[in-house]
Formats: C-alpha cells, structure tokens, sequence
C-alpha cells in the first residue's frame, strides 16, 4: 500500500484543511475531496466565517450534505439568506425563499442544533418585522423569516 493510500496519511491534509486560514478554499477542498463529516465540521466550527455571498459554493456544497448534515448545510442556506436579505439583493429572494424551505424541511432531520438556534420558520412566518422593513425588503417583512 502506498503512503497516500495509506488512511494515517489522510489525517494530516484533512486536518491541516479544517484550520486553513480561508473558509471558503476549506470548504471547496473537501467538497472536492470528498469529505462529508470534515465539511460539516468546518461549517460547524467556523459558521461565522461564512460569506453568504459565495452562493455559486455554498449552494452546491449544501445540497451535497443535507443528506448526511442537515444541520451544516442548514446553516450554509442561512448564510445565503441572511446574505440576500441584508443586502436587499431582490434578484435573488426567490432563491432565499427556496432556502428557505430547505431549512425547513431539514430541520426535521436535525435532532440537536447544539449552540445554534432551532429553525423556527413556523412561528415567525406570522408576525413580519415592521420594525426594521425597507422598501427593497421582501413582501411581508420576509425579513423576520431569517433565523
């Protein structure tokens, strides 16, 4: 068996990935790898560094862990919403509003959201957010929506 086929010899690029420096080259290197268990963790640990804005890496990479992550690549689609609706990027509210519905229905398949609030799409569909509502906001202060 060579050393790179060897499984101890995947450790250190894995590793060395889930602490590199750029979140998004991070989260691309084990896409491309595969590895689903490294990803959700990096999304896990460093949801802070995710730039909502990748959509073009984010998307893809959440469609590919709802399966096995529910609660990573939930919390992909809420940085792309969160990105949509505070950047009153209208052109793509229907696309948020599809994330939307994907976090809803992952949601219940997460049975821990650990230090993450619990995705509550149902209880704030009703009561929109009139307090911080500006013209290029979504129909029905869509912005209440977001978690």
């Amino acid at each position: 068996m060579s050393a790179i086929s060897h499984p101890s010899a995947l450790i250190c690029p894995l590793e060395h990935a889930l602490h590199f420096q750029n979140f998004p080259i991070a989260l691309d290197f084990f896409h491309q790898w595969p590895a689903h268990r490294q990803a959700a963790d990096l999304v896990v640990a460093r949801h802070g560094e995710i730039n909502g804005n990748l959509y073009y890496l984010l998307d893809p990479a959440a469609r590919w862990l709802e399966g096995t992550h529910p609660l990573a690549a939930t919390l992909l689609r809420r940085a792309m919403i969160e990105d949509t609706l505070d950047g009153a990027k209208s052109t793509r509210y229907r696309h948020a509003a599809r994330h939307l519905a994907e976090c809803q229905a992952m949601a219940l398949l997460i049975n821990d959201y650990g230090r993450f609030e619990a995705h509550g799409v149902s209880s704030h569909v009703s009561a929109p957010n009139t307090a911080g509502n500006r013209a290029s906001d979504p129909p029905g202060g869509c912005r209440s929506l977001v978690l």
